[in-house]
């Protein structure tokens, strides 16, 4: 399992490579932001978190397009650089207070198969898991 400041590290790389600032903010945010939750973070960050997240997903896609490509789009330069400056932000942050300072990681959630809309209702039943 990655760590908070893994998926930092990993965001910021993303946003230091080659293509536009959009791109790579979108890839950086798809790719491993959207994996980390508020509570991951010290609280100091967590609103700017917040904040970022809901402008990535702001956005109803076209077809053929996710909300954080579709509010990639419509975001300005302005808004695009002072997000990815604030995800560098984060990244300084973590690193300065070290794995221990961080709040204790929540457990993961499975995620459940999501199937097609035309199987959905042929899906078998699931039996519940013995305790």
């Amino acid at each position: 399992m990655a760590t908070t400041l893994d998926i930092l590290q990993s965001a910021t790389l993303c946003l230091a490579q080659s293509g536009t600032l959009k791109e790579r903010l979108g890839q950086a945010f798809q790719n491993h932001l959207s994996d980390l939750r508020p509570e991951d973070l010290p609280a100091a960050l967590r609103a700017g978190f917040l904040e970022l997240s809901a402008a990535m997903q702001r956005v109803k896609p076209l077809p053929r397009e996710n909300p954080v490509m579709a509010s990639i789009r419509k975001m300005s330069m302005e808004e695009a650089s002072r997000h990815a400056v604030f995800v560098v932000r984060m990244l300084g942050t973590v690193a300065a207070l070290g794995e221990a300072a961080l709040p204790a990681p929540a457990p993961a959630l499975v995620k459940a198969p999501v199937l097609p809309w035309r199987f959905a209702e042929t899906a078998p039943e699931r039996q519940p898991v013995p305790a």
